[in-house]
């Protein structure tokens, strides 16, 4: 029995993230001195219809964007930022180096964005988790949507 090859994520080219990485390694110094980072992305999956998600997950968005804000930040990038994810709401974070990942709360949800890799096009490969710690089921369940991003 011969099976469908299914679509998967756009191929990896080595040189590509390592340009897209030394990008965001030179903008930490800057990013120190209170340069923002703007993601624009958009879901690499398709995004189920609202009906199809769990009644304690909010609906994704079809392209959202973030904006991290260094607030205290070491020389490596770690320390506290300021995170608006797709709901528009400004929340204290932190990261763990210029290049993340990235984690705050909105409301009761904790976001994460963590960096994958580039595409061959330049776009950055963002992993984005969502769990909402106030959901009735024991384990939580989290949401993960691989994104495609520009990074500006």
């Amino acid at each position: 029995m011969t099976r469908a090859a299914r679509p998967g994520p756009p191929a990896l080219d080595i040189s590509a993230l390592l340009a897209a990485l030394m990008a965001l390694a030179l903008a930490g110094p800057a990013a120190a001195e209170g340069n923002r980072l703007a993601l624009a992305c958009e879901a690499l999956a398709p995004v189920p219809a609202d009906e199809a998600i769990a009644e304690e997950a909010a609906p994704l968005p079809r392209q959202p964007t973030f904006t991290i804000a260094p607030l205290r930040t070491a020389r490596d990038g770690s320390g506290t930022v300021e995170a608006t994810g797709p709901d528009g709401r400004t929340n204290a974070g932190v990261t763990a180096s210029h290049t993340g990942p990235f984690a705050w709360t909105s409301g009761t949800v904790l976001n994460t964005l963590t960096v994958e890799g580039a595409t061959e096009d330049g776009r950055t490969l963002v992993l984005w988790h969502q769990l909402d710690q106030a959901q009735a089921q024991v384990p939580p369940v989290g949401q993960l949507t691989k994104l495609i991003c520009e990074i500006s």
